[in-house]
C-alpha cells in the first residue's frame, strides 16, 4: 500500500490556474473509484510516498516545457526523490521520473520512465460506452488533424474505397478559435460515429510519439492501427492481441495489411475494449499509475545522477533554444 499526494503547477500558482487542471480533477476522480483499493490519495505529502505532478494534459506551457514550476516548487526542494509526474506534453523532454504517454522510445529508460495513457479524454461523445451494438462497414479509418504531421499527410494520399480518411483540422480549429461550440460538439460526436463506424482505427502519431486516438479506439472497442515508429508501448497489455502496427514508411501498404486481417477484428475488438477497461479504464488507472511510480521507485537507486544524465537533453540546439526562452 502507498500513500499518493497528487497537485499540478497549475493550482499552486499565483493565481491559480484552473483551466489547467482538469487532468488532476479526472486522476483524483480515478483514484475515487478505484476498484483495487490498494493505494490511497492524501492530502498530507510528509505522509506520501509519491507525490504525483499531474502536468499538460490540456496545455503543453503548463508546468514549463522544461518542469521549471515543478523544479521551483516546495515539495520538489523537500522531497526531490519522492517526485514525479505524470506529463501528457507532445514533445517531452524527460527531466524528472514518471509517467510520459508521448514519450520517444530514442528518451527512453524504463528505470526511470514508463509510457501510458492520456488521463483526459475530451470528447462527452465517447461516455465510456461498451462495445457498440453497431456492426461497422468501413475498413478503416482517419478523422482528424493532419496539421504538419508528416505520416498524417502521407495518410491523407491513400486511397481505397473502403477507406474514411478526412482532414477536418482546419475546419474544427476554426470552430475553436470562432467559439462555434455548436459546430465543436456536432465535430466531436461525427468523430465518435466514424469510431463506431469503423472495424479498424487508424492512429498516426502527432505532434509527440502518441495519440489519444489510440486509447478512444480501445474505449469504444474498435481495433487500433498504430503508426507511429517512436511510441512506446505501455506495460500491462498484451498489444499484439488487439493492435496492428505499421511502420511509418509503409502507410501506402495500409489497405492490403487491414483486408488481410479483417477476419481478425471481431475478437481484436473485444480484446482492445478489455484492455482499456483492465489498464486505462475509470476503475483501474490510478492503480496501475501508482504501480509504476512504485516500480519506478524501486530500481532508481540513483536519482541524483538520473537527474544530471537528464539535463544533458539541454544541450540540443532545438532544447536549449526552448530553455532559454523559458527561462
Amino acid at each position: 500500500m502507498a500513500f499518493v499526494h497528487l497537485i499540478s503547477t497549475a493550482a499552486t500558482r499565483n493565481p491559480p490556474r484552473w483551466d489547467r487542471i482538469q487532468a488532476l480533477r479526472a486522476l483524483e476522480r480515478y483514484a475515487a473509484q478505484d476498484r483495487f483499493g490498494v493505494h490511497h490519495v492524501t492530502a498530507d505529502p510528509e505522509q506520501a510516498e509519491i507525490i504525483l505532478f499531474v502536468e499538460a494534459h490540456h496545455d503543453d506551457s503548463a508546468g514549463g516545457p522544461f518542469f521549471e514550476w515543478i523544479f521551483r516548487h516546495q515539495l520538489y526542494a523537500r522531497y526531490p526523490d519522492r517526485v514525479f509526474v505524470h506529463c501528457g506534453m507532445d514533445r517531452i523532454v524527460p527531466l524528472l521520473p514518471g509517467i510520459y504517454p508521448s514519450i520517444d522510445r530514442k528518451n527512453y529508460r524504463r528505470k526511470r520512465m514508463r509510457s501510458g495513457s492520456y488521463l483526459m479524454i475530451d470528447n462527452e461523445h465517447l461516455g465510456n460506452s461498451p462495445l457498440s451494438t453497431i456492426q461497422p462497414t468501413i475498413l478503416g479509418s482517419f478523422v482528424g488533424c493532419a496539421r504538419d504531421v508528416e505520416v498524417r499527410h502521407a495518410l491523407l494520399k491513400v486511397k481505397h474505397d473502403r477507406l474514411l480518411i478526412k482532414d477536418n483540422g482546419e475546419a474544427f480549429i476554426g470552430a475553436v478559435k470562432a467559439k462555434q461550440t455548436g459546430t465543436i460538439d456536432d465535430m466531436k460526436k461525427q468523430y465518435v460515429e466514424s469510431l463506431l463506424a469503423s472495424k479498424f482505427i487508424l492512429c498516426p502519431r502527432g505532434k509527440g510519439a502518441s495519440s489519444i486516438r489510440l486509447f478512444e479506439t480501445m474505449e469504444v472497442g474498435r481495433v487500433p492501427v498504430i503508426l507511429s515508429d517512436q511510441w512506446v508501448e505501455p506495460e500491462g497489455p498484451n498489444w499484439k492481441d488487439f493492435s496492428i502496427r505499421i511502420a511509418e514508411r509503409d502507410v501506402a501498404k495500409v489497405p492490403a495489411i487491414l483486408l488481410e486481417r479483417e477476419a481478425d477484428w471481431p475478437h481484436m475488438a473485444v480484446a482492445a475494449r478489455q484492455a482499456w477497461v483492465d489498464y486505462f479504464g475509470d476503475t483501474t488507472i490510478f492503480h496501475h499509475t501508482v504501480e509504476q511510480c512504485l516500480d519506478i521507485k524501486k530500481l532508481n537507486h540513483a536519482e541524483w545522477l538520473w537527474r544530471n544524465v537528464a539535463r544533458l537533453h539541454l544541450l540540443k540546439p532545438a532544447n536549449f533554444r526552448r530553455h532559454i526562452k523559458a527561462r
